[in-house]
């Protein structure tokens, strides 16, 4: 049995750019994250993210993305949502946000499973076991966990 480190689970997850000259192994990169289960936003993604922010209904604030009913990430927010949340004594998440804004935030309906494939919680393992037939679990004990993949 091999275990491999996938993407931390913290109260902020981990997020990566590859960056590299032609040839350099982004992709050889990008595909061994992939692999491990690490979600992976392309740049096609956010430009498709983007471009729905900027055809929103008037008056929305806050885009997520929404997969077969199912919230997704990354948001996008207006300038006026960040001082928002972080003006808030505490900080606010973009959840906690669109709780107590519901009818500025709007879920945008797409395809692209990318946008819902998380490893944040105890039934986002879960799920990436059930869907991919990929599991993980933590060192136990760990505030910070790593997951690892198990062959």
């Amino acid at each position: 049995m091999t275990t491999t480190p996938a993407r931390p689970i913290c109260p902020r997850p981990l997020r990566l750019g590859v960056t590299g000259g032609i040839g350099s192994g982004k992709s050889t990169f990008a595909a061994m994250l992939r692999d491990c289960g690490a979600a992976l936003i392309d740049a096609d993604a956010i430009a498709a993210l983007l471009s729905a922010y900027r055809q929103r209904p008037v008056g929305t604030e806050l885009v997520q993305p929404e997969v077969d009913g199912q919230p997704g990430n990354p948001v996008v927010f207006s300038p006026r949502v960040r001082e928002q949340m972080l003006a808030a004594p505490q900080g606010m998440s973009g959840r906690q946000w669109q709780a107590r804004h519901p009818g500025q935030a709007w879920r945008w309906v797409t395809t692209d499973r990318r946008y819902v494939i998380d490893l944040d919680s105890p039934s986002d393992l879960a799920r990436l076991a059930s869907e991919h037939g990929i599991a993980l679990h933590w060192p136990e004990g760990w505030g910070c966990n790593i997951p690892k993949i198990t062959d």
